[in-house]
């Protein structure tokens, strides 16, 4: 699996500031570490501000396209738990303007 372009190995460096390796231990600048939260609204609605897309999508609500994303994991358990399971993590489904585009 190529860890590039996977969701999960983004949450896992922007959480830990670390590699798929778990390496260096602390982190990279440990300083720079987001919050679970603060990763999920940098995939959400933060994207769709800087993607002057906001009135339109970054959020769940009534009006807006319905872009979803489904897990197998619980983000915010896990980076409590045990933050490099966050690696192992599918997507389950891809949901785009309301429509399924992908079901595992």
């Amino acid at each position: 699996m190529g860890y590039d372009w996977s969701i999960f190995y983004g949450l896992h460096s922007a959480i830990m500031r670390q590699s798929i390796d778990s390496e260096p231990a602390g982190g990279w600048f440990p300083e720079e570490k987001l919050s679970a939260e603060e990763t999920i609204r940098g995939y959400t609605v933060n994207a769709s501000y800087a993607n002057f897309t906001e009135e339109s999508t970054g959020k769940l609500v009534e009006g807006m396209w319905a872009d979803i994303t489904v897990l197998d994991t619980d983000v915010f358990a896990d980076v409590r738990e045990d933050p490099a399971s966050l690696l192992a993590g599918k997507v389950l489904m891809t949901i785009v303007n309301g429509e399924i585009v992908y079901q595992q």
